[in-house]
């Protein structure tokens, strides 16, 4: 029966090429275009999900139609006023933490040699808030002070190889 049916399709599609190509790129476009959703919506879904706390984590992005300083097409910036935290700490109690970033470039001098990296600055609660797992250290007392950072192993490696970062 499967054999019928198979050679059935093939008469069709050999008698009728035209409507035979419009349905065939129709439904390879369909699955495509599902396939995508399916990917987009996972990837959303599983953002940051890895942490303990991941579904209760949210982000604040910034809606601004029109801003083409940095060449950007996008509209939406994930970035929040400076303000924001301390009004919403104040305004909204069922807000248990909250944390801002910001990413900048640090120069600095490191055995002879002028390095620049790409840091991102945060605020103490953000060790609370994310789960990352720390080496070495406290999570409480890691960014407590001024000038106080947290470094990924693998920088910690390479900036001072098997030598203890810490102090």
């Amino acid at each position: 029966m499967l054999l019928r049916d198979l050679l059935a399709s093939f008469r069709f599609i050999t008698r009728y090429k035209a409507f035979a190509i419009i349905n065939i790129v129709g439904l390879t476009i369909g699955i495509f275009c599902c396939l995508l959703i399916i990917l987009y919506i996972h990837s959303e879904l599983s953002f940051d999900r890895f942490h303990e706390n991941g579904k209760n984590i949210y982000r604040v992005v910034m809606h601004q139609p029109g801003n083409q300083v940095t060449g950007s097409s996008s509209d939406w910036w994930v970035v929040s006023p400076a303000i924001l935290k301390p009004t919403w700490e104040n305004e909204l109690p069922e807000v248990d933490l909250i944390t801002r970033t910001t990413t900048k470039m640090w120069n600095f001098k490191l055995n002879e040699k002028y390095l620049s990296e790409e840091v991102l600055v945060a605020d103490q609660e953000f060790l609370e808030i994310f789960s990352f797992p720390l080496v070495a250290g406290e999570k409480g007392s890691a960014l407590g002070s001024p000038y106080s950072i947290v470094l990924s192993k693998k920088a910690g490696q390479r900036y001072f190889g098997e030598e203890d970062p810490l102090g």
